[in-house]
């Protein structure tokens, strides 16, 4: 059960995490809180504290609990999210993140980035993905994007939307599907 590796992973205060378990559900956060009691009862800082990366393919995990992890892990460079049916609206806000990968999360309609040591964002939608609704805000260090889907039009049709960050861009990788402007 994935309770029992986020269990295993809270006990042993791993920094890695990558979490492949094909159609399996990521605790809510109230159950994430009652494990973390359980491991550790007596002690202030509960969860995945430690954590430097944290990968989660195919598995389905709630926006407020990425949320919750990106506050409460306050050492997360890394994070990557692939194949996720729940999550609708994302605001990634953290002072630790560096690099932050999100693919085929089939439901997201919104993501709100504010990550001043942001370097790295890689962003893929799948055709079934509803139209996302982008926001980088504070990505001061941000050197490289990476889109792939629809969204990417955008850089061609509204490059405006852009200006705040795209002048620092050292790498960006525009996959464009067949797009046809409004």
């Amino acid at each position: 059960r994935i309770c029992d590796w986020i269990r295993f992973a809270m006990e042993k205060e791993v920094k890695v995490f990558d979490l492949d378990i094909s159609c399996h559900d990521f605790p809510d956060l109230n159950k994430f809180l009652s494990i973390s009691r359980e491991v550790k009862p007596s002690v202030d800082r509960i969860g995945l504290t430690s954590l430097t990366s944290l990968s989660l393919v195919d598995v389905n995990v709630k926006d407020e609990m990425i949320e919750y992890l990106l506050s409460s892990c306050r050492h997360l460079e890394h994070l990557c999210i692939k194949f996720d049916n729940y999550m609708k609206k994302l605001n990634v806000l953290s002072s630790s993140l560096k690099s932050l990968s999100i693919f085929y999360c089939t439901k997201l309609k919104s993501l709100t980035i504010s990550a001043a040591n942001l370097l790295s964002f890689v962003y893929g939608e799948a055709s079934m993905s509803p139209v996302l609704k982008l926001q980088l805000q504070n990505v001061p260090l941000l050197s490289e994007l990476q889109l792939k889907g629809p969204h990417c039009g955008s850089f061609l049709f509204e490059p405006s939307e852009h200006s705040k960050y795209s002048h620092q861009l050292q790498r960006l990788v525009l996959n464009v599907p067949m797009l046809v402007r409004k």
